[in-house]
């Protein structure tokens, strides 16, 4: 259903990054403003993101959730005319499918209330670290003088990504017969129906050491021109270019303040991130979790029957060992029994499987032997007693009732319901947009089909529901990037927290079939 969210596309170098540091104001209190222009800081301090940009049916657009999704968004609209107009569109074009949705009672489903239950608990979590550790810590100006130095540096850099082993002999044996970094990178934009800047980027030093160092330390080792050799990541391999890099002597007074806005929000959140490992830690002795042995070996058999082959269940004799611990517990459904215990309550094992299956996409076992196996299996089950426990915190001290919360759960929750609309339709011309093999050729007519019925449903739906914008307004609205036929993508995805998701709800990449 997730489509977007949880396709795996070979982008382990894209800026990674915690979406709300970017408004590390975004859970104080609102202020009023009377200010003609209205930008991302002022959406989230004033009333005026408040304000509607749009109405479709009873569904609204904030200016607040319109510069959110745009500012985190894809950058097709952003390279053509009237940027914000057809940004806009589009997400009326998923409002109107999402109403659809309601329609139909899909946020009803027991798949939509697992997936915003878990952002749910994410947003809320994340609320309480901003307002306890994040917004108490102070920067020194020794660090952020340094960061502005290092920032004034600039890389140009490119990649070509191989998912496998046979993928990157066929990268190293290309280049070692001269062909040429560029031609293959060309090359690989069209065999993967990626767009350029999906496999490039252009970043100051310091953003790109604080956001990926890994990548970092591969560029630091270049110089202009010079290819790395083949970089080990957990989604494949990478082969990178530094195009070029040069140095920005001259910052104007407006230049040299974002910098510092910017350096300032990524030094506080490698700070915080440090005391939010204590705060957890704090945690873990407070509730004192204990896994509790037969239900882990229980839950090992049991998971094992899903996600190991045939052969290795039956070499390492997980069925019998299930039916071993199944004859140990009285209680008729397994999935009742504690897994594990606290001092406050306990889990269950249903309480992990609800918990695995809406995060399988983003975990790994390690199925190299028996033991690598269950050692993996007990890391994800400390994973789920942390955001268990971080969550309950979070609930317990009412943030899930803030405003600005209550919010963004109320933007994903539309956009979920428009996801599951969207894959239905997709389904209905035999299509899987789930599936890394979607954008292959030979699903071209169906994904025209596709087009088709979406543009038709969308025609019926304008129809149905009255459309009221602001277009005075959306004036007023200042972006970072508009008409710029340079316009590079950053996919930002908010990492960290208890369920990883894109930063925030955007448009899909697929509109851009609509020009």
């Amino acid at each position: 259903m997730n489509g977007n969210y949880k396709r795996k596309t070979g982008r382990i170098f894209v800026i990674l990054f915690i979406g709300l540091l970017y408004v590390n104001t975004a859970y104080c209190s609102i202020k009023s403003d009377s200010s003609k222009f209205i930008n991302f800081d002022t959406a989230y301090n004033t009333k005026a993101g408040d304000q509607v940009l749009a109405a479709i049916g009873k569904k609204q657009i904030t200016v607040r959730e319109f510069l959110t999704s745009y500012e985190f968004g894809p950058s097709f609209t952003k390279r053509k005319k009237h940027s914000k107009r057809l940004y806009l569109r589009f997400m009326i074009n998923e409002k109107l499918l999402a109403l659809y949705g309601y329609s139909l009672d899909i946020d009803t489903t027991q798949e939509v209330k697992n997936l915003l239950g878990a952002i749910s608990g994410d947003i809320a979590s994340d609320a309480m670290f901003m307002n306890k550790i994040f917004n108490k810590i102070k920067v020194p100006k020794a660090e952020l003088d340094s960061a502005l130095r290092e920032n004034q540096i600039t890389y140009e850099i490119k990649w070509l990504y191989a998912p496998n082993i046979d993928s990157l002999k066929f990268f190293r044996l290309k280049l070692a017969a001269g062909i040429s970094f560029g031609t293959l990178f060309t090359e690989q934009l069209k065999r993967d129906s990626v767009f350029s800047d999906q496999r490039s980027m252009k970043i100051g030093k310091f953003k790109l050491s604080s956001r990926n160092p890994v990548l970092s330390k591969v560029v630091d080792t270049l110089k202009a021109g010079e290819i790395s050799k083949p970089v080990k990541a957990p989604d494949g391999y990478y082969i990178v270019k530094l195009v070029d890099v040069w140095k920005n002597e001259i910052l104007t007074q407006t230049m040299k303040e974002k910098e510092l806005h910017d350096s300032r929000l990524v030094i506080k959140r490698d700070k915080s991130d440090k005391l939010s490992d204590v705060y957890v830690q704090r945690l873990m002795l407070k509730y004192n979790p204990v896994i509790k042995g037969r239900a882990f070996d229980l839950l090992k058999a049991y998971i094992g029957s899903y996600v190991l082959t045939k052969k290795k269940y039956a070499d390492w004799k997980l069925s019998a060992r299930l039916k071993s611990e199944l004859n140990h517990f009285s209680k008729k459904n397994i999935k009742d029994i504690k897994l594990i215990s606290l001092s406050n309550g306990e889990l269950t094992l249903d309480d992990f499987i609800n918990w695995y299956k809406v995060r399988e996409n983003y975990l790994q076992f390690n199925k190299k032997n028996f033991n690598t196996f269950s050692a993996s299996l007990g890391k994800m089950i400390w994973q789920m007693v942390r955001d268990h426990l971080l969550i309950h915190q979070a609930y317990n001290e009412g943030y899930l009732n803030r405003k600005l919360v209550k919010e963004q759960i109320g933007w994903w929750k539309d956009k979920i319901v428009y996801a599951v609309v969207r894959d239905r339709l997709a389904h209905s011309v035999g299509l899987n947009i789930e599936s890394p093999h979607y954008l292959q050729s030979k699903y071209t007519n169906k994904r025209h089909k596709l087009l088709a019925k979406v543009l038709h449903k969308v025609l019926a739906l304008r129809e149905k529901y009255k459309i009221k914008i602001n277009y005075r307004l959306l004036n007023r609205i200042e972006v970072q990037t508009k008409d710029d036929p340079q316009a590079v993508f950053f996919y930002i995805v908010k990492e960290g927290g208890t369920y990883p998701h894109p930063a925030y709800p955007s448009i899909d990449l697929s509109w851009q079939r609509w020009e």
